[in-house]
C-alpha cells in the first residue's frame, strides 16, 4: 500500500484578497485546483504577508522582470483590506494584552519597494549551510526547472526510504469561498 501525507489548508476567499473565480484558479497536476500564480502572488504583496511572499519568491526563483507583466505594483498595499480585516479579527477574538498581535499591518507600504526588496535580496536569504554556487535561492538549485511542473518518475524515491514517506508534490493550499456553491 502507497501511503501518503497531504496537507491542504481552507481559509476564506476574502483572507487571500482575490475573487474566488474560476478564472483565477488552476489545477495542480494532481488536479487540484489553486489560484493562478500571478493572482496570488499579488494576494501576498497587497495585503503584505511578507513571510508567505518572500517563500513564493525563493520557491520560484522569480526574475526581477516577471513582475513587469505579472502584478500590479503602483500604489501601496491594501489598507482599506487590512483595517477590515483586523475589524473581524478584533471582533472574533477576546480583548487581550496581546490580542493585537493577531492583527495585519495596516501601513501603506509601496507594493514596488516591496517587491524589488524581496525579489532583490533572495541570495541573501539563503544561509552559510547552502553553497551559493549552486543554489539560486535557498529552495532552488541553479538550473532548475518550474516546481509546478509534474517530477520524472523516481525523482522523489529517496523519501520510501522513511517511516513515513510524503510526496511533497501533494501539498497544495486550496482557497474556498463558502458563500458559492463547488463547481466540478
Amino acid at each position: 500500500m502507497n501511503r501518503f501525507v497531504a496537507w491542504v489548508q481552507l481559509v476564506p476567499s476574502s483572507d487571500c484578497h482575490f475573487e474566488c473565480t474560476p478564472s483565477n484558479f488552476e489545477r495542480s497536476h494532481k488536479g487540484l485546483p489553486y489560484a493562478r500564480l500571478d493572482i496570488f502572488a499579488q494576494s501576498l504583496l497587497d495585503t503584505y504577508d511578507l513571510v508567505d511572499l518572500v517563500d513564493l519568491v525563493d520557491g520560484m526563483d522569480f526574475s526581477p522582470e516577471w513582475d513587469i507583466e505579472n502584478l500590479q505594483l503602483d500604489g501601496t498595499v491594501d489598507v482599506a483590506w487590512a483595517e477590515k480585516k483586523n475589524e473581524a479579527i478584533r471582533s472574533s477574538v477576546p480583548l487581550t494584552d496581546s490580542s493585537c498581535l493577531l492583527e495585519v499591518n495596516t501601513w501603506p507600504w509601496s507594493r514596488r519597494e516591496t517587491w524589488e526588496g524581496i525579489v532583490g535580496s533572495k541570495q541573501s536569504r539563503i544561509g552559510p549551510e547552502i553553497p551559493t554556487e549552486f543554489w539560486a535561492t535557498r529552495f532552488r538549485p541553479k538550473g532548475d526547472r518550474d516546481p509546478r511542473l509534474p517530477r520524472e518518475k523516481g525523482t522523489l524515491d529517496f523519501l520510501k526510504d522513511r517511516e513515513c514517506p510524503v510526496n511533497p508534490g501533494n501539498y497544495d493550499v486550496v482557497v474556498v469561498n463558502w458563500d458559492q456553491e463547488a463547481e466540478t
